[in-house]
């Protein structure tokens, strides 16, 4: 992330924090995330030993389904963020592409009420470190 980009996602963190009066936290970069970036929902999932992957906040229950399903079946968009090192950006859950790539993550979206999902790895240097999961209940890109 170039600087003025993280200056600025830092600025609405910031403010976010001392507009609602509470203390920097994972639940509230989520929550900014998912008012900032236009999406129903937002998961939070963090490596807590090699190998191991865990849901540490969502911003809803779309969200956490989500998150648990792919990394407890081992497929999905997140799951591939993480191990690529690179975002998977799926605006269409419904999309023949996505049922044979993922075919338990696609009938699980469809009774989730999910239509997309746009999933960003999060490393710190050459270390990754979780994964960031934007679903939205509509199919449609990331603005």
């Amino acid at each position: 992330m170039d600087a003025r980009r993280q200056e600025r996602v830092w600025g609405l963190v910031a403010s976010g924090a001392r507009d609602r009066g509470v203390a920097v936290s994972a639940g509230l970069v989520c929550e900014i995330c998912a008012e900032t970036a236009g999406v129903d929902g937002v998961g939070l999932t963090v490596r807590s030993r090699p190998g191991r992957l865990e849901p540490l906040y969502a911003t809803d229950s779309i969200s956490r389904q989500l998150d648990e399903l792919q990394f407890t079946v081992g497929e999905g968009p997140c799951v591939e963020a993480f191990r690529a090192g690179q975002p998977v950006l799926v605006p269409d859950l419904a999309a023949d592409s996505v049922l044979s790539r993922w075919p338990g993550l696609a009938a699980a979206a469809a009774r989730a009420d999910a239509g997309a999902v746009f999933a960003l790895p999060l490393q710190s240097g050459a270390i990754r470190i979780g994964v960031l999961g934007l679903y939205r209940r509509a199919a449609g890109g990331l603005g």
